[in-house]
């Protein structure tokens, strides 16, 4: 994510190199680090963990429950199969399987027909494998059904494998992660995948960013487990406690988010887990800037925010106050607005604040400077 561009308010793009995003994050780490400890905020740890789950109902469901004709079973891959047979005896259903697979004017339901009567001719599955290595559009329909029927999920890796498809093989064993009953047997597959992917040599660009994707979201699951682990003393491996997570399975900017969140509550300073999460993943500065905040915002920690603003910010005062006017925190806005050094930006910040609190809330210049009203006549007519 290093070149990420960014808009400021003349709505014109910058992009920042991967050293300028370590630059920045390596200044504001040693700008936290000069800070005293972490302020206290209004809500609690439970009220937070509460609007955490809420916030996270809102984007996305957590460990969704796989449809019923999913196995939930672990998927055993091996790394390496047996070489094509060259020297086998090719049959006419073979060749008629072959012949189908090479036609433009290919019919898909007599093309799979054809994979069916030959899948039963063969004595095993690797005489199976050997016959469909070599037809490609016969290989990709059978591994579709495969898939989408979670049938011999074993035997649809080693399709691709035979077919020397190590970046084929690489992507569906990262799909078969997510399909695993614990977080350890994911990471397991996660690993196995990134393997696969980088057996070839020299790898293609689309294997480079494969196994880089990979390799990352594994990199990250470790992480959210260590944090559930050491900060939320929640076991990974039983089910009923991961309802109760705040970390695993969520994005980058989720992590982020929540990271921001509990940060007053433990002695651990995930403030500075939050940017070395954003330095690990190349995520720009102005993303981190505007998920910290509104982490605060949402969130109802004004004095976190008030914290972690360094003196010169990625986004204006200005914007961060319009934020918590959009969310109605009225009390947070004005208290971001007295911090405006400027004295002119903070008289009309405060006066922005005013207008968002209605009527009721003018500003004792604009009361004293209206003209009262005259006292009506007692004078009879």
């Amino acid at each position: 994510m290093g070149a990420l561009q960014s808009s400021d308010d003349s709505h014109e793009c910058h992009i920042m190199a991967h050293h300028e995003i370590t630059a920045f994050y390596d200044a504001l780490k040693a700008a936290m680090a000069k800070r005293p400890v972490l302020p206290k905020t209004t809500p609690t740890a439970a009220e937070v963990r509460a609007r955490l789950h809420e916030h996270d109902k809102k984007k996305h469901a957590l460990l969704l429950p796989l449809p019923s004709y999913m196995p939930t079973t672990p998927v055993k891959i091996t790394k390496t199969v047996k070489p094509v047979d060259t020297t086998r005896a090719v049959s006419d259903l073979e060749l008629r399987l072959r012949e189908l697979s090479a036609r433009r004017d290919h019919d898909t339901n007599e093309l799979f027909e054809a994979i069916l009567a030959f899948k039963a001719s063969c004595a095993n599955d690797e005489a199976f494998l050997d016959g469909l290595a070599g037809c490609q559009r016969a290989q990709r329909l059978w591994r579709q059904h495969q898939y989408d029927s979670s049938h011999d999920l074993e035997l649809l890796c080693k399709v691709q494998q035979k077919a020397r498809d190590a970046s084929g093989a690489g992507t569906l064993t990262a799909k078969l992660a997510y399909r695993e009953p614990t977080i350890d047997g994911r990471l397991k597959k996660l690993a196995l995948a990134a393997s696969l992917v980088s057996s070839n040599v020299p790898p293609t660009s689309s294997q480079i960013f494969c196994n880089q994707s990979v390799t990352d979201h594994k990199l990250l699951l470790e992480k959210q487990m260590r944090w559930e682990q050491d900060l939320l003393h929640i076991s990974v491996d039983v089910k009923s406690e991961l309802h109760d997570s705040v970390f695993l399975d969520r994005s980058v900017m989720d992590t982020i988010y929540n990271l921001v969140a509990l940060a007053p509550f433990f002695q651990t300073n995930l403030m500075v887990e939050a940017v070395t999460l954003a330095e690990t993943f190349w995520v720009h500065p102005k993303q981190f800037w505007w998920t910290a905040v509104h982490a605060c915002v949402d969130m109802d920690q004004c004095e976190l925010l008030l914290w972690m603003l360094p003196q010169k910010p990625m986004i204006t005062l200005r914007h961060v106050v319009k934020t918590c006017l959009e969310a109605k925190k009225i009390a947070a806005a004005e208290a971001l607005a007295k911090q405006e050094p400027n004295a002119t930006e903070r008289a009309e910040l405060l006066q922005m604040v005013r207008r968002a609190q209605g009527p009721s809330a003018t500003s004792p210049t604009t009361a004293a400077a209206k003209p009262q009203s005259p006292a009506p006549s007692t004078q009879s007519i």
